[in-house]
């Protein structure tokens, strides 16, 4: 390769892509000065060589996350995000330029760093990316992705990132995946928080903004996770309050059913006299005091939503209920 570069009289333009293993290297330029030499970024460079099925980790129960995401307002940004004096065509290039180093190169980064074996980039570049794998892999990517997006954008309120997440089985066909995570990014991109919209995610048919929902919502998932895995909390808690949210004829994030009220206090009330621990008691009545009323905090942690509290518990549930049958399955696998 490298001789004839060298002995050509033609100009031959040669590309490094994402650099030499991903450390951006450039091809050695030789002798070859009438050739041109540059390098490029395009994500999904690198492939683990496992199936869907091996990075969901088949057999036994397994979810394949399909993430599909994209910048806010990007219309918006170029239109008006540089000021008429200053915008040039070399600084509308530069903007555009650094979108595509985020999404095309630093996103490489940002897989091998949360779990390259168990995940793989469709697609990624100019401003939004296509990243299949275990659905709990790309939960936290996707969350990695918008954090490390803030700071590239050193915390300016116009950039945001909104995206869907379809969890479905492992064998689940890519491209219906794709479209089960355009619906869900469709419902981020609708998403309204304290008078703003976007800045979502979405997935089991539940949009939540990055900053005031998303972690709140997390922290009770990993509380009730907690709790059943040390078995101070019983596994029936779950489906406790998935069967009164599936009853309690929620519209418009208000509950139609009066007496889903007075149920769940009786039954949370009789589970919680069963039980010896002081933090699963805590969670119970903390449960049961939010969705009779208290709709600023969940979990005694303070939240801006207008979901009612029994939506947000419900979705929690859902989640760590996902999450300890992955965990199962892990065991059984080992």
């Amino acid at each position: 390769m490298k001789k004839p570069l060298k002995a050509s009289a033609d100009r031959v333009s040669v590309i490094t892509l994402n650099g030499k293993e991903g450390n951006c290297e450039f091809m050695a330029a030789g002798k070859g000065t009438e050739n041109i030499y540059g390098l490029e970024f395009y994500g999904g460079n690198e492939f683990n060589d496992r199936t869907f099925d091996e990075m969901c980790q088949d057999p036994g129960f397994s979810r394949m996350g399909v993430l599909r995401m994209d910048v806010d307002n990007l219309g918006q940004i170029f239109q008006s995000g540089i000021a008429p004096e200053r915008a040039t065509l070399s600084r509308y290039a530069a903007l555009s330029r650094s979108f595509d180093y985020f999404f095309s190169g630093y996103l490489n980064t940002i897989r091998r760093e949360v779990s390259a074996d168990k995940s793989f980039i469709i697609y990624s570049g100019g401003d939004d990316l296509f990243i299949i794998g275990r659905w709990d892999i790309i939960l936290r990517m996707a969350n990695r992705i918008q954090e490390d997006f803030r700071k590239f954008t050193c915390y300016n309120p116009a950039f945001s990132l909104s995206g869907g997440i379809a969890i479905v089985p492992a064998k689940y066909p890519v491209m219906k995946g794709a479209e089960e995570s355009g619906k869900e990014e469709k419902r981020a991109k609708t998403h309204q928080c304290g008078g703003k919209g976007k800045n979502a995610i979405s997935f089991m048919n539940m949009p939540l903004n990055w900053e005031k929902e998303f972690p709140v919502v997390e922290r009770l998932k990993d509380e009730i996770a907690e709790r059943i895995e040390e078995n101070a909390l019983p596994k029936s808690f779950i489906a406790k309050i998935l069967s009164h949210a599936a009853s309690a004829e929620i519209r418009d994030h208000r509950i139609g059913a009066v007496k889903t009220y007075w149920m769940m206090a009786y039954d949370l009330g009789r589970m919680a006299g069963r039980i010896k621990g002081e933090r699963a008691k805590r969670l119970i009545g903390n449960c049961k005091a939010e969705v009779a009323g208290n709709k600023n905090v969940l979990n005694g942690n303070a939240i801006a939503s207008h979901y009612h509290p029994l939506e947000l518990w419900a979705f929690a549930c859902r989640w760590a209920e996902l999450q300890l049958r992955t965990k199962d399955e892990q065991k059984h696998i080992k």
